[in-house]
């Protein structure tokens, strides 16, 4: 049996956004910003455009690029997310 956590919360709203996202299922890749620890892509298709931020590191980070936008839509959360 498996047991529901914030790990497993997490998963599922991934594969959720994965599944009904044409830009991440098929859209084209680019690199916004790259550390050691942290990397910030984009995946844009002709109706959709989603930005992936990835933090590695224990510590909160703040990473600088062009978003191209002033805000988006958290698809984890469906919260306003201002860039």
């Amino acid at each position: 049996e498996t047991l529901w956590n914030n790990i497993t919360d997490f998963v599922a709203k991934a594969i959720k956004a994965r599944i009904n996202s044409s830009a991440l299922n098929n859209g084209s890749f680019n690199i916004l910003h790259m550390t050691n620890k942290q990397l910030v892509f984009e995946r844009v298709a002709d109706d959709e455009r989603v930005i992936v931020l990835i933090n590695a590191d224990e510590a909160p980070y703040t990473a600088h690029y062009n978003a191209n936008c002033g805000c988006g839509i958290n698809l984890l959360t469906g919260e306003l997310y201002d860039f």
